[in-house]
C-alpha cells in the first residue's frame, strides 16, 4: 500500500490542531502549529513512533500493575526510568517544550508509582511480631 504525502498530512493536521487547541491560548496554538510544521516527514515519523511505543509500553505495564503482577511495579519503574533518561538525553541536544512536559509528567508518574509500590509492599508483608502460625 502506497500513501501519498497529502494522505498523511490531512490526519496529521487534524491531530496537530486538536492537540494545539488543548493549550487554550492563541499564541500557544500558533507556536505549536509552527513547531509541528517545521518537522520533516522523517522527524514526524520518529516522533510518532516514539510516542506510540511510549504509550504501548506504559499501557502494557499499567495493565500488569492493575492485575497485581509481582513483577509489574519494578518493570514499570525501570521502563519509565529508561524513557525519562532517553527523553533527558534528547532534551540535552534539542530543546522541546512538548518533550519537557512529557518528561516532567513521566517523572511525576514515576514518583507516584514508587510510593504506591512501597505502600503495596507494606500492606502485603506481615506485621512485625506476628506469626503466620497464630
Amino acid at each position: 500500500m502506497h500513501l501519498a504525502k497529502t494522505d498523511l498530512e490531512i490526519p496529521a493536521r487534524w491531530v496537530r490542531e486538536d492537540l494545539c487547541q488543548l493549550s487554550g491560548f492563541p499564541v500557544g496554538k500558533r507556536g505549536c502549529l509552527r513547531s509541528a510544521r517545521s518537522l520533516s516527514i522523517d522527524q514526524k515519523s520518529a516522533a510518532a513512533l516514539f510516542l506510540l511505543s511510549h504509550g504501548i509500553v506504559k499501557l502494557f505495564l499499567i495493565v500488569a500493575v492493575l492485575r497485581n503482577k509481582p513483577w509489574a511495579y519494578p518493570a514499570f519503574m525501570t521502563a519509565l526510568g529508561l524513557l525519562i533518561s532517553y527523553q533527558s538525553y534528547k532534551l540535552l541536544h534539542v530543546f522541546s517544550l512538548g518533550l519537557t512536559a512529557l518528561t516532567i509528567l513521566d517523572g511525576i508518574v514515576l514518583v507516584l508509582a514508587w510510593h504506591e509500590y512501597r505502600f503495596t509492599l507494606r500492606t502485603k508483608s506481615p506485621a512485625p511480631g506476628s506469626s503466620s502460625l497464630d
